[in-house]
């Protein structure tokens, strides 16, 4: 007797259903559309370290964005270099905030950095940015760690005893957001606006 075997089952693709509708697939994410607004509006839904904070308001993504694009701003007196301070860490509103003990193990380094990168690079090419040259790659690292640093005095219970980043006196002065998510989103749109408006006015001068 002939034996009937059952069709295979085909899975369906995993895909991210985002905030405007769209679907982000994972495999391709470089014909994925996106807006600043979006990618704003998740980041500041988004808490730094996990939300473990000792503080009862979190501190989210966009907070820490904010912050360096404003060190990186007076560091540099450069709105371009500043624009890409306030999106260096966009990719996270597509993949999460992912602490950087679990992207440092072996198993997950490589694959993890691939896909950061591939996200980052999406977004790029949705503001029309190119990629960013290593010099302003490393300045806004710099700033970052030292935001970091600024983060774990505030917000864990070590106070940021163990984190070893030297923090420079001016650092202190720039300016914290303490608002609502609703005012953060804002604050958000303002700075990438007046950020956008600067370029633009650079490229008619030039």
């Amino acid at each position: 007797m002939e034996t009937l075997t059952q069709p295979e089952t085909v899975r369906p693709a995993r895909v991210l259903e985002t905030l405007s509708g769209n679907l982000l697939d994972f495999r391709r994410p470089d014909s994925f559309a996106t807006t600043f607004d979006e990618i704003a509006l998740v980041l500041t839904r988004m808490p730094i370290l996990l939300g473990h904070q000792v503080t009862l308001n979190a501190y989210t993504i966009a907070h820490h964005c904010l912050w360096v694009m404003r060190y990186v701003l007076w560091r540099t007196g450069s709105p371009r270099a500043a624009l890409y301070a306030l999106t260096y860490r966009a990719h996270e509103a597509y993949m999460g905030c992912i602490p950087v003990p679990v992207k440092d193990l072996s198993y997950l380094s490589g694959p993890l950095a691939h896909l950061e990168a591939r996200l980052q690079q999406m977004v790029y090419d949705n503001m029309g940015l190119a990629e960013p040259p290593a010099e302003l790659v490393a300045t806004i690292r710099k700033a970052a760690d030292i935001a970091e640093a600024l983060e774990a005095e505030k917000f864990l219970p070590s106070r940021g005893r163990e984190h070893g980043t030297r923090i420079p006196e001016a650092a202190r002065e720039i300016a914290w957001d303490h608002c609502s998510a609703d005012q953060l989103y804002g604050h958000m749109l303002e700075a990438y606006q007046v950020l956008c408006d600067a370029l633009r006015d650079e490229e008619l001068v030039q």
